[in-house]
């Protein structure tokens, strides 16, 4: 049987979230003209509109006296019950999190059956592979300075880093199950034997990284410390047996640098948050001032990163949308496709990368990527992550592909990616979103390769 992949998706909680962007990504998803409240109050507005299930007899003041706009207000409550939905899911802790999931799939609306298998146009799978992509919440300065305490976010890497793996861990070594002699909701997590053929999900997460977080010498060491044993010689089934090797197995101890091998199977660049890729053109012996000093450490930063990339083969997942966790003022500058990252493709064209959400909501990003997809020799994928809510975005996606003037070429570089958890906002549940795919009539031809063939080559060919 076949493996199904997911190579976009989230597994945090609020402890790990840079509140200040994930307040203002939901704010962004109401998609409300917030000129329209400036009488009422941007914190106002978010403790009325966000956690109105939450503080209900907090906000009941604002139900009142907030004046929205008739239409507006008409789809508030269905947009909020998703958010209380993605709410629900992100404050549990996320050491529960992957048993939760391979429950819901099986038991509420299942998809998949109890002995793991499902199919899609006929083709039968038993495994899914999950990437969790870490993102490096570690921003030096908060979007706008009008704050009290405009004191930077302090969200180690770290922390989420161990979170993920103990939720890894506690995947294969239990299993859940609803104690309804409770509540028809409480959930008991109980021991079992640790084999993970025997599980649903293979779970390969990605390392979160912002370069202008740390020194020259913190980058070298976390390549020698998580990307030791990768060459750029492994063959894909070598690439994937040291990750599977090393799946479940880690017990958190980031001092211990030999059991911190394998653990990750490439790195997660995020540019809202600060990330960018070519920071500027100076040349690293151009040291006549401070500022040139400055930039040309910046740049020697990312290029130490894009050349460890090649040499070890690993894959870069880079945002490439204009949603997520805005928080940087140049957010799009710096995540366009078009813009820097085109003059590291120029200068890096061995890079390995996907271009996340096949730069959802700007038409030119996705022409860009197309473009740089197509460029003779390149490595460059992309992802539907967040995309595949409905029929409809499966019918464009064909027309882009087929329209393209090489399809059979950007069909091997599409990767199926759900953007699960942050998906929530638009969509019930992650059952739905994977029903959505195996169920579409369109791309019908070409499901296995954005689903399985494609993800195998860019994660470990």
């Amino acid at each position: 049987m076949k493996k199904f992949y997911d190579v976009h998706m989230h597994a945090m909680d609020l402890s790990h979230a840079n509140l200040t962007a994930f307040a203002g990504r939901l704010l962004q998803d109401l998609d409300l003209d917030l000129d329209r409240w400036e009488k009422i109050g941007t914190f106002r507005y978010f403790l009325h509109y966000i956690w109105r299930h939450l503080l209900e007899k907090i906000s009941h003041w604002f139900t009142t006296k907030a004046k929205a706009a008739p239409k507006e207000k008409e789809k508030l409550p269905q947009k909020l019950k998703k958010i209380r939905n993605l709410l629900s899911f992100m404050e549990s802790s996320i050491k529960y999190d992957f048993l939760i999931l391979d429950f819901f799939l099986k038991n509420k609306e299942a998809i998949i059956s109890s002995n793991n298998e499902f199919k899609i146009n006929g083709t039968a799978y038993n495994k899914i592979v999950l990437c969790p992509l870490i993102m490096d919440f570690g921003y030096k300065s908060i979007y706008g300075q009008n704050y009290f305490y405009n004191i930077p976010p302090q969200k180690p890497v770290v922390d989420q880093i161990k979170d993920l793996f103990e939720a890894i861990s506690t995947y294969y070594k239990n299993e859940l199950t609803i104690n309804k002699s409770v509540s028809p909701n409480k959930f008991d997590v109980n021991p079992c034997d640790f084999n993970p053929d025997n599980k649903l999900f293979e779970i390969y997460p990605f390392m979160g990284i912002n370069t202008d977080n740390y020194e020259l010498i913190d980058i070298e060491k976390m390549f020698a410390k998580y990307f030791y044993d990768f060459r750029g010689t492994d063959t894909p089934e070598e690439r994937q047996q040291k990750l599977f090797n090393k799946m479940g197995q880690f017990k958190g101890d980031l001092s211990n640098e030999e059991d911190c091998r394998n653990i990750f199977v490439g790195i997660k660049l995020y540019p809202p948050l600060g990330f960018n890729p070519w920071p500027c053109n100076c040349s690293p012996q151009d040291n006549e001032t401070d500022t040139h000093q400055e930039c040309a450490n910046r740049q020697a930063k990312v290029e130490l990163l894009y050349k460890m990339c090649i040499e070890k083969n690993i894959p870069i997942i880079t945002h490439c949308g204009n949603g997520g966790f805005n928080a940087a003022q140049n957010a799009d500058d710096i995540t366009n496709p078009g813009t820097h990252w085109a003059t590291v493709l120029k200068n890096y064209p061995g890079l390995k990368i996907d271009f996340a959400h096949f730069g959802a909501g700007v038409p030119e990003w996705r022409k860009t990527i197309v473009k740089h997809i197509l460029n003779p020799g390149s490595k460059v994928y992309t992802d539907f992550s967040y995309g595949g809510l409905n029929d409809e975005y499966y019918r464009q996606l064909e027309v882009t592909i087929n329209t393209s003037g090489n399809a059979g070429l950007l069909t091997e570089r599409v990767l199926f990616g759900s953007d699960f958890m942050i998906n929530l906002m638009s969509i019930e549940s992650y059952n739905q979103y994977l029903k959505n795919f195996f169920n579409t009539n369109y791309l019908v031809s070409s499901k296995e390769k954005l689903c399985s063939e494609n993800a195998e080559r860019f994660l470990f060919g």
